[in-house]
């Protein structure tokens, strides 16, 4: 039985992604929605993040932004899993990927967790070459997925439609630079006003201690 499916232009999305970047590791989310117990990713997406040769890492508020996106887009779709590159070390969930994948699976149980390696197809130019796995941790198991590439005619022109319909114009890619600059600022601000609230508390404890000592008679040190 096949678990996925995933539509061409968003596998093609996908690699070329993964093969921009080739020399590191990069990630982004998938996109789509449960269809008769399958996931059907029909779009994927992705945003600031850091990148390694052997890791990555995705700035935590994109999902959540991604997220309000779709909302905002009157989509119905919802983010059915994530993927991320291997470049030219192979397919498979390493132990941080597998937290990653189950923190996600008790949030969603049929999230999927996509790997691509582009090497191959950076050699040969051919996209079939690139190798794909998509997995799914189940009792602590890694569990390689069953998925097939959408090609009926119809859905693939749909999807590619919609695509277009939803490129992302000046207005939307510049509101979502300004939500990202303001996410950041929030962040730095609520590290900000945490280190000053803990700097307070000592303050008030010094202050106490003295305070205690002043009522007691006993020398300050």
């Amino acid at each position: 039985m096949v678990d996925v499916r995933i539509y061409p232009l968003t596998l093609a999305k996908i690699i070329r992604h993964s093969t921009m970047f080739s020399g590191i590791e990069v990630a982004g989310v998938l996109i789509g929605r449960l269809v008769n117990g399958v996931v059907e990713i029909s779009d994927s997406d992705t945003g600031p993040q850091i990148g390694t040769t052997g890791h990555v890492k995705l700035a935590r508020y994109v999902a959540p932004l991604i997220a309000e996106k779709l909302h905002r887009q009157g989509r119905s779709d919802y983010i059915v899993g994530w993927y991320h590159s291997h470049p030219g070390f192979g397919c498979f969930l390493s132990p941080i990927d597998v937290d990653t994948q189950s923190g996600l699976q008790k949030m969603f149980s049929k999230c999927v967790a996509l790997v691509v390696d582009p090497y191959e197809f950076i050699i040969s130019g051919r996209p079939r070459d690139a190798k794909i796995e998509m997995f799914r941790v189940q009792d602590g198991r890694i569990v390689t997925l069953e998925y097939e590439v959408v090609f009926e005619t119809d859905k693939i022109i749909r999807n590619f439609i919609d695509n277009l319909e939803r490129g992302e114009d000046q207005y939307v890619t510049s509101l979502d630079k300004i939500r990202l600059e303001f996410y950041e600022w929030n962040r730095k601000l609520e590290e900000k006003v945490g280190f000053v609230t803990e700097e307070i508390k000592q303050i008030r404890e010094a202050l106490a201690n003295i305070l205690e000592a002043l009522k007691q008679g006993r020398r300050i040190s």
